[in-house]
């Protein structure tokens, strides 16, 4: 996995997912992206940058697609946005527990497109 040169903040991470967001925007079926780790920390404003996003949900291959959309638009490496976390997941984790609301709220969990 290779991850960003450039130092990516909360700021630039709302960003970059809003556009991932807007690739998905026709998808059939919703995509859905757990953000953990300095990811999460910066998009709260708890640590300034990151070099990556990790997710604990794994990304089909749509979700990498688009992912790779906004990569290339930007400049951003492979592996930007990755999944690699998801063998870290506690075995107790229940996704339906955990904050589920749409992309534009402070929350962990990020589901593409919004549901209505």
């Amino acid at each position: 996995m290779h991850v960003s040169e450039l130092p990516l903040g909360g700021t630039e991470i709302r960003a970059y997912l809003s556009e991932v967001a807007n690739v998905l925007s026709d998808a059939s079926r919703q995509q859905t992206l757990i953000l953990v780790g300095g990811s999460l920390l910066a998009w709260h404003g708890l640590r300034e940058t990151t070099v990556d996003v990790d997710s604990i949900r794994r990304m089909d291959q749509l979700l990498l697609e688009a992912v790779a959309q906004v990569a290339m638009r930007h400049g951003l490496p492979p592996g930007w946005v990755n999944d690699a976390a998801a063998g870290f997941t506690p075995a107790t984790f229940q996704e339906e527990d955990f904050c589920t609301k749409t992309l534009g709220y402070e929350c962990s969990v990020r589901r593409w497109p919004k549901s209505s």
